[in-house]
This record gives structure tokens, sequence and C-alpha cells, in this order.
């Protein structure tokens, strides 16, 4: 392997992901006792691995980047984010929001979006004005899921069902556009976009603690069941069974379930969303 110097340049820190890729053992673990001394600069380390997530041309590499940036910024004891400097900290978040949009291979998108939802929760502080250290993130997603595009609104509903139980408490004041929202995706013609929506609804009917703050998400309920049948209309048993059991979970709560599977079938969606924060 280069030494660490080489490592400093986009292509020599890439060569370093591919061996870490690589089938052989040895090799491989050659690559990563090296990766271990590039993490004693923590914002080399996450610096490097966001250019070969964003940058490279080799979906593989950045796939790989996205799931060891994840690993080492919330898994590792001590974590690299706890190393690395503020500025460091801001420049992560902002290519991660950037990464989601503009990543274009759905595998690397949905290992980038993990990154994401988990970095979030670890960033979440009920304490904090907006409940979060993280302000732009929930916004961000919430303008994902109403930009019509199906892959971002799977995306922000993806993120959104993660921060769920550790954001609730930032998430109450929006309950209104959030069931808009969640009830427009649940209706969505795209089947991931239904399925995303569904897993995101039952995660934060779980979330509630109240009945009273569940009964606001009631309207969703038929919504929920509805894409349930269009999964079971299509033919598509591993989606109807995926859709069921989030269901189950999203309403087994308590006596509160019994209530709100009488609700009455929900009304169209509005045509317009209303904005975050509305």
């Amino acid at each position: 392997m280069a030494d660490l110097a080489a490592l400093s340049t986009p292509a020599g820190f890439e060569q370093l992901v591919a061996h870490m890729m690589l089938a052989d053992n040895e090799s491989r673990k050659q690559a990563e006792a090296v990766f271990e001394k590039v993490k004693e600069h923590p914002d080399a380390c996450a610096g490097s691995l966001l250019t070969v997530m964003r940058s490279s041309a080799n979906i593989e590499h950045r796939s790989f980047a996205a799931i060891t940036l994840r690993r080492v910024l919330t898994r590792d004891d001590p974590t690299l984010w706890s190393k690395c400097s503020d500025n460091v900290k801001a420049g992560i978040k902002h290519e991660l929001l950037l990464a989601l949009n503009e990543e274009q291979d759905k595998t690397v998108l949905r290992k980038a979006w993990d990154t994401v939802a988990e970095l979030g929760a670890e960033l979440a502080d009920e304490q904090l004005p907006g409940g979060t250290q993280w302000p732009e993130l929930v916004p961000t997603m919430f303008s994902f899921v109403q930009s019509g595009v199906p892959v971002k609104m799977e995306t922000g509903l993806s993120v959104l069902a993660s921060l769920a139980h550790c954001m609730v408490t930032a998430l109450q004041p929006q309950l209104g556009p959030l069931t808009a929202a969640l009830g427009s995706c649940l209706s969505h013609a795209d089947r991931e976009v239904q399925l995303a929506a569904l897993k995101a609804t039952s995660n934060f009917i779980q979330a509630l603690d109240e009945p009273a703050e569940r009964e606001k998400l009631s309207p969703l309920i038929q919504p929920m069941l509805a894409c349930l049948a269009s999964s079971l209309n299509a033919g598509d048993e591993a989606s109807a069974q995926e859709a069921l059991e989030m269901f189950i979970e999203g309403t087994r709560h308590d006596a509160q379930a019994a209530h709100l599977r009488r609700q009455p079938a929900a009304t169209q969606p509005a045509a317009e969303l209303p904005a975050w924060g509305a």
C-alpha cells in the first residue's frame, strides 16, 4: 500500500478504498490497517471518504465509501464525527444533503440516505430549538417529499421514517402538513413511494405517545389499507407482506388502533401540499 502522504490525493485515497474491497484477506487487512492510520486525521479522513462517495466514477467505490462514512461517523467508539472540526462537520452535512439530491445510482443513494438518517439520529437533541444540531435536515427532507419526483420522495420519506423516534417532539407542530404529505404519498402511483410513505406513517404513529396525537394521523389509516390493497391487486406478494407488517406495527399501539380502523375513507389529498412550517 502507498504511504499516508500518497493517500492525501483523491486518486491515492480511492486506491486505498479499492484495496479495502479486495477479496484477498491479507491485502484487505493491510489496507484496513492503513485506513486505521488515516482515521488518526479525522478531518482528512471524513473529507476523503466524502470525495470518493461524491465524485468517484466507480459505483462500487461510491457505495463502499458511503457505508464506511456511516460507520466511522456514527458507530465507531469514539466516533470520527466527535473528532472533526466544526468547519468539517458543516461541510459533511452540506455534502451529504447534496449527495441525496444529486446521486444518480439508486444503490449508492440508499447507502447515502442511510448515512444521513443515522447521523441525523445522532444529532437529534430535544433541548435545542428545532430538536436537532442539524436544523436543515428535516426541512430539506420535507421538500424532497413534496418535490413530485419519485426518487426524491422515497429518499425524503425514508430519512424521515428513520428520524421519527428521535425527533418526534420537533415534528409534532408539523403534524398537519406532515399528514397531508404522507396522505399524498400513500396514494402515489409509484410503488416505492407508497411503501416508503407507509413505513414513515407507521413509524410516526408508533413514535407519538399520546392517543390524542395519534388521532391526528387517523386520516392516514384508509390510505395505508389502500396501499396494501394496491400491492395485493398487482400480485406483488412481497410488497403486500411488507405493507401488512408495517400496517400492523403502526396500528397495534393500544385500544386507539381499533378506533383508527373505524375511520371513514380518507378524502383526496389537496392538489398542493402546505409548505414546511406553515
